[in-house]
């Protein structure tokens, strides 16, 4: 039952997290009529820096 509810939890820690580092960058990328390719990849390589990889 502990299992099932850090699940959960994760999963709802991991929704937010995409809609925060990825979705919103995305959308407000958009008033600056960015191609959606060229906006992604600077989000990628942001986080992959930010990561250290």
């Amino acid at each position: 039952m502990i299992n099932l509810i850090l699940l959960a939890c994760l999963l709802a820690i991991a929704s937010l997290s995409a809609q925060v580092l990825l979705l919103l960058p995305v959308d407000l990328s958009g008033w600056l009529h960015l191609p959606n390719w060229l906006s992604l990849t600077l989000i990628l390589l942001a986080i992959s820096w930010c990561l250290g990889d």
